[in-house]
């Protein structure tokens, strides 16, 4: 082997290193227009069809310049006549800026996406709150509100669900809904599917084979050890390999924002895990008991929307874009990969 072999050799494995992504905290990666990245149609893995009013809190977040065309990308629960909870990486850019109230519009008493029954209720949105502690780096505090302009009506239904206002405890049973395919990376259901969910201990959600730490305080796991179901929320696989690893723990989208249920209370919200439905990686939720404090004060809320105050803790620097250093790295990586096995080969 030459002195360029070696030389080679070193920087390869260097670059290497540094292009790893960190697999034990969850990752945000939008794609070149700015938006979280997600696969055409969204998941609720194993699901099976929910009924009329199961769910009557459940909001489909949609793109207001498409609509009616189907444009949704996150769920929501409504927890009052014109305030939808929901998670903060829902509504906010890669550069950390909140979005324009015009860039959404809400669509509730509906369980198909791919037509407009006769029950459903669009509404436009007026104001946009998210957590002031909202992190991109860790998904901390991923919570946010949309406040619609014109108020839902309340129907047998499709009405507000109310909060809880204690933690679930681990053994909790729960619900959780969304807009999805039956398996992972499968065709889309524009239907609304469910599953249930069992609220998991922290510390099994943050042992050696699970999360390993990344679920942080106002968070909790709630799913299925063992696999079988889950809240989908993953990216494009491509960002996965890309990463080279594994356990690439992501934020998705078509199911993120949306609510667990345990009893008649929402609890959770959808926020971010690894793929859908692993074995030892369920689905990590917002831990609504603990925020509950801050959705009342924004509840009470009457200025303007340009008031409103906005994250100051946002890490711009936690995310990628396709085609951006991560793919460009990749790139170096493989090309001196290659000049290394023409050399030695030699």
């Amino acid at each position: 082997m030459t002195i360029w072999a070696v030389i080679l050799l070193i920087v390869y494995c260097s670059c290497n290193v540094c292009c790893q992504t960190d697999d034990r905290k969850p990752v945000l990666m939008y794609d070149a227009n700015g938006n979280v990245e997600w696969l055409i149609t969204p998941r609720i893995v194993n699901g099976t069809n929910a009924m009329a009013g199961e769910f009557k809190g459940q909001i489909s977040i949609q793109q207001y310049a498409s609509y009616p065309q189907l444009t949704h990308f996150c769920g929501g629960t409504l927890i009052h006549e014109n305030n939808v909870l929901t998670a903060a990486h829902c509504v906010t850019t890669p550069a950390g800026a909140v979005r324009n109230p015009n860039y959404f519009v809400l669509v509730g008493d509906e369980l198909h996406l791919d037509r407009i029954s006769a029950t459903r209720q669009a509404r436009s949105v007026s104001h946009v709150f998210v957590h002031p502690q909202y992190q991109i780096e860790g998904i901390l505090n991923d919570v946010a509100i949309l406040r619609t302009s014109l108020a839902f009506q309340i129907s047998p239904t499709f009405a507000p669900v109310q909060r809880i206002r204690v933690s679930p405890a681990p053994g909790t049973s729960c619900a959780v809904a969304g807009w999805g395919a039956i398996y992972y990376e499968g065709p889309g259901s524009y239907r609304l599917l469910r599953i249930n969910a069992t609220v998991i201990a922290r510390n099994v959600c943050n042992g050696p084979d699970s999360y390993r730490g990344a679920v942080r305080d106002g968070m909790f796991c709630a799913g299925d050890m063992a696999g079988k179901v889950d809240a989908c929320k993953e990216l494009f696989d491509f960002v996965i390999k890309a990463a080279f690893s594994d356990s690439f723990y992501s934020i998705g989208q078509g199911d993120s924002g949306g609510g667990l249920i345990c009893g008649n209370d929402l609890a959770g919200v959808v926020s971010w895990g690894s793929k859908c439905a692993l074995p030892n990686l369920p689905g990590v939720y917002a831990d609504v008991a603990v925020f509950n404090s801050w959705i009342d004060d924004k509840l009470a809320w009457t200025g303007a929307h340009s008031n409103i105050p906005t994250p100051t803790t946002i890490r711009v620097d936690t995310t990628n874009a396709p085609g951006d250093s991560t793919k460009i790295s990749i790139s170096v990586k493989l090309l001196l990969a290659s000049v290394l096995a023409l050399i030695m080969s030699k």
